[in-house]
């Protein structure tokens, strides 16, 4: 490690420091008054949950299906061309399920932030919630079976069903060696960030157990997260090491 990186660390972990010292200051003087705001934007959420679903299927799930049928649309136009205008338009459709799949995949979170957070034990609303919950879930998966089936039926070298768990380790499997690489190397900048990601959340829940007194639970479980990634990434590490 060279002088250079070893300023940049330090002034990251400076600055860092400044920022977590002001932040910590200004939550402390201001506790009793973002408890208030807290509580109210909780009950605001709680009140207006039903209308958050369909909002959600709207902005998300609406945008995710008509990048599914433009991306069928291009797969299916591209078999009646030659082979280099055929190569075009299926990179193009690629991109388009590609987003539809990203998208669907955060409608589907989105939709489990909003039922922690709308949720409520003996609420009038909590089988309407559960209900609108359940629905924008099977949609959702639905649409992510619709178009694994849809790249399989035009690309027979894929395998695997989409409704087992064994899903992703076939459909890898199933993959030629440029494509594993993509998957392996997409794979390990997402873990990379994830893992910095949930380092920052370990951090910031433990300022708020210590300035908003939000318990221990926020820690145990962003910490729980952080010994998953890193444990489950060594213990691959080990096994494909030693084949």
């Amino acid at each position: 490690m060279n002088k250079k990186t070893i300023l940049k660390m330090a002034l990251l972990m400076s600055l860092g420091g400044v920022v977590g010292a002001v932040v910590s200051i200004g939550l402390f003087f201001m506790t009793d008054g973002f408890g208030d705001v807290f509580s109210n934007i909780g009950n605001f959420i709680i009140n207006v949950s039903p209308f958050l679903y369909p909002t959600l299927l709207i902005t998300m799930f609406f945008p995710a299906v008509y990048l599914y049928m433009k991306g069928k649309k291009k797969l299916l136009e591209s078999k009646k061309l030659d082979e280099d205008e055929m190569d075009i338009l299926e990179k193009e459709s690629g991109k388009y399920l590609d987003m539809s799949i990203a998208i669907n995949g955060v409608y589907m979170l989105l939709n489990f932030l909003l039922l922690g957070a709308t949720i409520q034990k003996g609420s009038d609303m909590y089988f309407i919630v559960l209900a609108l919950f359940l629905f924008n879930c099977i949609i959702s998966s639905g649409l992510e079976i619709t178009i694994v089936r849809l790249i399989q039926k035009e690309d027979d070298r894929i395998k695997g069903d989409p409704t087992s768990f064994k899903f992703h380790k076939d459909f890898v499997a199933s993959l030629d060696e440029a494509e594993q690489h993509k998957v392996y190397k997409s794979g390990y900048e997402s873990f990379q960030f994830s893992r910095t990601f949930t380092f920052f959340m370990i951090l910031v829940s433990i300022l708020f157990k210590l300035v908003l007194d939000t318990g221990a639970l926020p820690v145990v479980l962003t910490c729980s997260i952080g010994l998953a990634q890193v444990i489950s990434a060594n213990v691959y590490n080990f096994r494909y090491a030693n084949k």
